[in-house]
């Protein structure tokens, strides 16, 4: 089942929306599985940080309107599907500047079939990509809809060759990948990236720092090419082994396993 809707019926965008003009806005993207959506209450709160920290209008009735219609959106679903979340700001006008008293937000909801791709279950090879991440203190957590360094790095090798590519900042902090956060096991502890100037706050690396899984820390390009082992994740995918990176073959952890079991991934 394939559903598009735009403030709860179907539409389309004007041409002048400031989503599409500056990327003026926030997305989740979520999995449902049994004809409910995994970890929404993570992602809604994720949504709502976001929107708070753009200014975008975004109330708890909303939010329970939103749950209202998923709810009835998502009923009978028994396959796997994606959902996507968009809220966008709309106002009158040209320009960067907007009337805080005259804009409302655009609510996108979009639903279609899902299936894991075959190497979400056997791991996969990345490299680190050449395009930078961007930095920005301010929206460093946030899902926006600002994406272009992903847009370019995924696009510097084929992604049949690479499913995945790391990127780093300009100062050659390891950051995420282009749709993922990073895992990295090193001295008997599993450690993901700091993130405090640049990256998404990803929803399974949330919920795997918050049952002691792993811990934060600053990592560099030789961290990973020390590492005993990687992985990424995300909330299609759930936890997916690295295979190589940077063409150095690595071994498959157990506890990449546990993680998805943990988190109820089926792949």
């Amino acid at each position: 089942m394939q559903i598009s809707l735009l403030n709860g019926q179907p539409g389309t965008f004007p041409p002048d929306h400031r989503a599409l003009s500056y990327g003026d806005g926030l997305f989740e993207t979520l999995l449902i599985q049994g004809d409910s959506a995994c970890f929404l209450d993570e992602h809604l709160a994720r949504m709502s940080k976001g929107a708070k920290q753009l200014a975008l209008n975004w109330t708890e009735p909303d939010e329970q309107g939103l749950r209202n219609q998923l709810q009835a959106l998502m009923k009978g679903l028994m396959e796997p599907h994606v959902l996507k979340l968009m809220l966008l700001r709309s106002a009158p006008g040209r320009g960067y500047a907007y009337d805080p008293d005259a804009q409302h937000t655009d609510l996108v909801i979009q639903i279609q079939p899902y299936e894991a791709p075959g190497w979400a279950g056997k791991g996969i090879a990345t490299r680190l990509a050449t395009t930078p991440v961007s930095v920005n203190p301010h929206l460093a957590g946030l899902k926006h809809c600002n994406r272009l360094d992903s847009v370019l790095a995924r696009a510097e090798y084929p992604r049949s060759e690479f499913p995945e590519l790391i990127m780093a900042d300009p100062d050659g902090s390891v950051i995420q990948g282009t749709m993922s956060n990073l895992l990295v096991r090193k001295n008997n502890q599993w450690c993901t990236p700091v993130l405090n100037h640049a990256g998404v706050h990803g929803i399974v690396r949330q919920r795997l720092l918050a049952l002691g899984m792993l811990i934060e820390q600053p990592l560099r390009v030789s961290d990973l090419e020390q590492a005993d082992a990687l992985a990424i994740c995300n909330s299609l995918l759930g936890v997916v082994p690295v295979k190589s990176f940077n063409q150095c073959s690595l071994e498959p952890h157990p506890e990449v396993l546990s993680m998805k079991q943990e988190l109820g991934f089926l792949w």
